[in-house]
C-alpha cells in the first residue's frame, strides 16, 4: 500500500515531463511555420511587382486610335480597373488573410509561453492611393513611349550586290539560246511606318545585271550587254526582338518593274538587241539590323528577286546580299 502511494508522485511528474516535451515541440514547429509565413508575408507586401501585375490594362478605342491606356486616375482607395476584386474588400484580400493567419499563429504561441504579444501590421498592409497612382502614372507614361515608338517611320538606304542566272533568248528564227551573267547591283532607298512589331512601306529602285557571251547551238559567241530594272515596290515585314539592340526581320515585296534588256553581239554588229517591258517583281527577305545610336541602326541581309520577262529575255531570279543604314524620322 505504501509502495503505491509512492509511485503516484512519480507518475505524475513524469506526466508533466511529456507534456512539457510535447509543448516544446509544438512551440518549435509553430516558430518555424512562423519565420515561413513570416518571410512570405513581407515578400508579398514590399514587392511592387506584385501589384502591377494586378493591374489590369483597360484598352479605350475611339476614332481609329488604338489603345489609350489609363484614361483617367483612380478616385477610390481601392480603383474599380483591378483584375481582381480583393483590393476593392481588403478583408478578401490575400495579405489580409496571411495576416490573420500569422496572429492566430502567434496567439497559440502566447497561451504556451504565457505571453502577450501580438504584431501590428497596420502600417504595412495599406496599398495607400498615392502608390497606385504613381504606378498608374508609370504604366501610362511607358505605354504611351511604346506607341509613339511603334508608330515611327523608318528611311532605309541599301546598295547590294546579286547573282543572276543565265538569261535565254528567244531567236525569232531558230532555237534559243542562253545568256551567260556577271555580278550586279542594286540601289534602294525605302520608307516604312513602324506599327507594334510589323511594319509596312514602300520602295523605290532598281537592280542592274551584267550580261557576258551568248551560248548558241553548242557555240559561244561574244557578246556585251546589261539588264536594268526599275522597281516600285509595297513592302511589309516582322521584327523580332533579339536584344536591345540587336532585330531579326522577315519581310517580303510586292510591285511593278520597268525592265530594259540591251545586248551587242559581235556576231551581229552593228546591230544590236534590245527590249523592255513592265512586268511583275516579287521580293523575299531576311535581315539583321544592330542599333548603333538612338536614331540610326546598321544591317545586313539577303533577299531573293524574282523578275518576269523582257521580251525575247527570260525570266531573271536574283540572290541579293545587302548592307546599308536606316534611320528613324
Amino acid at each position: 500500500m505504501l509502495g503505491m502511494l509512492f509511485l503516484l508522485p512519480c507518475n505524475s511528474r513524469g506526466n508533466d515531463a511529456e507534456k512539457i516535451e510535447k509543448y516544446k515541440r509544438e512551440i518549435d514547429y509553430i516558430s518555424a511555420k512562423i519565420d515561413r509565413l513570416e518571410e512570405e508575408y513581407k515578400q508579398t507586401a514590399n514587392d511592387i511587382d506584385t501589384v502591377e501585375k494586378n493591374i489590369e490594362i483597360t484598352s479605350l478605342k475611339s476614332d481609329g486610335e488604338s489603345s489609350q491606356v489609363f484614361s483617367k486616375k483612380p478616385e477610390n482607395k481601392y480603383p474599380i480597373n483591378l483584375k481582381s476584386k480583393e483590393y476593392k474588400n481588403p478583408k478578401n484580400s490575400r495579405i489580409y488573410r496571411l495576416k490573420q493567419t500569422f496572429i492566430e499563429i502567434q496567439d497559440g504561441l502566447n497561451k504556451l509561453n504565457n505571453k502577450n504579444y501580438r504584431p501590428n501590421f497596420d502600417n504595412t498592409t495599406k496599398i495607400e492611393s498615392e502608390t497606385l497612382n504613381k504606378v498608374f502614372d508609370s504604366n501610362q507614361k511607358k505605354e504611351s513611349t511604346e506607341i509613339k515608338q511603334n508608330r515611327s517611320y523608318y528611311l532605309s538606304f541599301r546598295p547590294s550586290i546579286h547573282l543572276s542566272n543565265d538569261l535565254d533568248y528567244k531567236f525569232a528564227h531558230g532555237p534559243s539560246g542562253k545568256i551567260k551573267t556577271d555580278n550586279g547591283y542594286g540601289l534602294f532607298l525605302d520608307l516604312d511606318k513602324r506599327i507594334g512589331s510589323g511594319k509596312l512601306g514602300l520602295s523605290l529602285g532598281l537592280h542592274r545585271t551584267f550580261l557576258n557571251n551568248l551560248y548558241w547551238m553548242n557555240n559561244d559567241y561574244t557578246g556585251t550587254g546589261e539588264s536594268t530594272a526599275y522597281q516600285l515596290l509595297l513592302t511589309t515585314g516582322y521584327n523580332f526582338q533579339l536584344s536591345d539592340l540587336i532585330t531579326l526581320e522577315v519581310g517580303s515585296a510586292l510591285g511593278f518593274t520597268n525592265r530594259h534588256d540591251h545586248y551587242e553581239l559581235e556576231l551581229l554588229s552593228p546591230n544590236s538587241l534590245n527590249d523592255n517591258n513592265l512586268n511583275f517583281n516579287g521580293q523575299l527577305n531576311l535581315k539583321l539590323a544592330f542599333q548603333l545610336i538612338d536614331n540610326f541602326s546598321l544591317f545586313t541581309g539577303y533577299r531573293f528577286t524574282y523578275l518576269g520577262s523582257s521580251g525575247s529575255f527570260g525570266e531573271m531570279y536574283l540572290n541579293s546580299f545587302e548592307m546599308g543604314l536606316g534611320w528613324k524620322i
